[in-house]
């Protein structure tokens, strides 16, 4: 019996969960060399003359480091991976904030039906 896709728990996992990039001859920067997954990030990186760069990569899932030497075409592409990444990372974020507000408003027009809060609650002390 094939195995069915898990359902994301939440927006972020959900954001996270990306397919590996195909993998070309010159780059395939994402994916991980040792895990497969695909959260490897630039730890450092610098120009190699006008035409490549020096990347230090680093794995989240599995903690794996590496350095490669690229053209820039690949490095660009990576760049772009790596943008949509963070967009998508922001997005779900931002998602799982509106959720928490809407949570805590909805937990507080409910105290307030059921009179457990009132205008005591947000007075200010008295300075003695």
């Amino acid at each position: 019996m094939p195995k069915r896709p898990i359902a994301s728990a939440t927006p972020l996992h959900a954001a996270l969960r990306r397919r590996p990039s195909p993998a070309r001859a010159d780059d395939g920067l994402s994916a991980c060399v040792h895990c497969g997954g695909d959260f490897v990030t630039p730890v450092r990186h610098e120009p190699v003359g006008r035409d490549r760069w020096w990347l230090y990569l680093r794995c989240g899932q599995c903690g794996i480091s590496r350095e490669v030497t690229v053209s820039n075409a690949a490095a660009e592409r990576y760049d772009d991976e790596l943008i949509a990444a963070t967009r998508a990372i922001r997005r779900a974020a931002d998602e799982l904030e509106r959720r928490r507000f809407a949570a805590e408003a909805e937990a507080f027009v409910a105290a307030l039906r059921r009179d457990l809060i009132d205008a005591g609650d947000f007075a200010r002390p008295l300075d003695r």
